[in-house]
């Protein structure tokens, strides 16, 4: 079967990240990376022997495309390829307000397109022992994901940055049982961009199940965890402590999408996106993140 041809779209860091994932893929083939800096497109391209442009409407000779750039500019690059009728992959967030993801989201479906967002933790097999616990008489669910401010620029708060991807998880786990409460506190603000570098949040659901959630990027060390108790048992999962390649099961969800998945699949797939970013723009209005950087 002849390899998918995949644009990357951004250069940075976490692109260098799907860029190997692609390249070790044997169902597909990195053909070009797209950024608005040529030396940083050519830099990565020809360490995965990829073509580079500066320009999105190049990447539309591809087969399907992976969006990693900065959180601002997800939204005009999803819309572009999607309308070419492209499968995408969009690194979380999706995009830079729920308004956005809403918009994004409402394309593919009216395309019926493949689109994905990096909710890559999905893919942890490290979970997978927790996950067993749905639907099992679970009575709370904690998760922690923190460490020391980042290196790289962020363009959005802890809640969409790190918590988004445990609001995900923690939906998931609990399917369609109602929130009935939800309790947040935030500290440590950044006063230029108006948001919090760290948050606790409280979550009870109807059957009685709760969540408690801390996400931070100002602690001293790095710590990622989840556990699910139930009346019976406990699973823990560290996921600092990697197994497998969760970024390249994603990427193969990816391509089984593209090739081969249904139309309910697909509707499946777009369809679980919004939750965690309507639940996570919830806990930002709590705090009062001004609307203009969510």
């Amino acid at each position: 079967m002849t390899p998918l041809r995949i644009a990357l779209v951004g250069a940075g860091s976490m692109a260098a990240k799907h860029a190997a994932v692609v390249t070790d893929a044997a169902s597909a083939r990195l053909q070009l990376v797209v950024d608005r800096d040529p030396d940083r497109a050519a830099y990565l391209a020809s360490q995965h022997g990829a073509a580079s442009a500066t320009k999105l409407d190049d990447a539309l000779n591809c087969d399907a495309a992976i969006v990693a750039t900065c959180t601002p500019n997800h939204r005009d690059a999803a819309l572009t390829l999607l309308a070419a009728g492209m499968p995408v992959l969009v690194e979380k967030p999706l995009a830079m307000s729920l308004a956005e993801v809403n918009e994004v989201v409402d394309a593919a479906h009216s395309m019926d397109a493949v689109l994905m967002c990096g909710f890559v933790e999905r893919f942890n097999s490290r979970l997978w022992p927790c996950f067993d616990l749905a639907g099992r008489g679970i009575t709370e669910i904690r998760t922690t994901r923190v460490g020391p401010p980042p290196s790289r620029p962020v363009h959005s708060s802890v809640i969409n940055d790190l918590l988004l991807h445990d609001l995900d998880l923690v939906l998931r786990m609990v399917g369609h049982d109602p929130l009935v409460e939800l309790d947040v506190r935030a500290d440590h603000w950044n006063a230029d961009a108006a948001w919090p570098e760290a948050v606790t949040c409280q979550l009870a659901f109807a059957s009685g199940v709760t969540a408690s959630m801390h996400a931070s990027r100002v602690a001293p060390a790095r710590m990622r965890s989840f556990s699910v108790t139930t009346d019976s048992t406990t699973r823990s999962a560290d996921l600092t402590v990697m197994t497998g390649n969760p970024l390249a099961a994603q990427f193969n969800h990816l391509v089984h999408l593209a090739r081969s998945g249904t139309r309910a699949a697909r509707a499946a797939e777009r369809g679980s996106i919004v939750a965690a970013h309507a639940l996570a723009d919830r806990v930002e209005s709590l705090i009062g993140v001004p609307a203009c950087t969510r």
